[in-house]
């Protein structure tokens, strides 16, 4: 499959202590730092952490090129409350999902947010596949699943 977008991954300190998200490109194999974790309030951009501009414009610049191209799927890790509630981050690649040359968008999407996410995009008819203790190890099998069949049948 042809691939585009972004993961990203926590960061952990040698005790195994979350200190921020990376961002990586998921065709290139680029990493950036895109936000850590700060104590301070007054320096937070969302909840725990302190998002850093310019990687936060190079990964959204990242999705938004890989939705304009004729890949397979593209990943766009993830949609959260920066996106929802602070219309930032990733929100721009939300408004091009439908006018986006990719076939299919793979979105991660917190569980608190899915319901806000599904409404946001429902003239897209957005599948879900849900994730949990006890199907995390199938997830990766039920997502390559379900891309193939919507790559198959483009109406989905």
């Amino acid at each position: 499959m042809r691939m585009g977008g972004i993961l990203s991954p926590a960061r952990y300190d040698d005790s195994g202590q979350k200190t921020g998200i990376d961002v990586l490109d998921v065709t290139t194999g680029q990493r950036r730092a895109l936000a850590i974790v700060t104590c301070n309030p007054q320096e937070t951009t969302v909840g725990e952490y302190q998002f850093h501009g310019q990687a936060m414009r190079w990964a959204l610049e990242r999705v938004l090129s890989a939705l304009a191209a004729p890949l397979d799927v593209v990943i766009v890790d993830e949609i959260g409350p920066l996106e929802l509630r602070h219309e930032e981050g990733f929100a721009p690649a939300l408004d091009r999902l439908s006018t986006s040359c990719a076939h299919v968008a793979v979105l991660i999407v917190r569980s608190s947010l899915v319901l806000q996410v599904q409404k946001k995009l429902a003239v897209l008819h957005p599948a879900r596949i849900g994730l949990s203790r006890d199907n995390r190890d199938d997830i990766p099998t039920r997502l390559y699943e379900t891309v193939c069949n919507m790559l198959a049948d483009p109406k989905d």
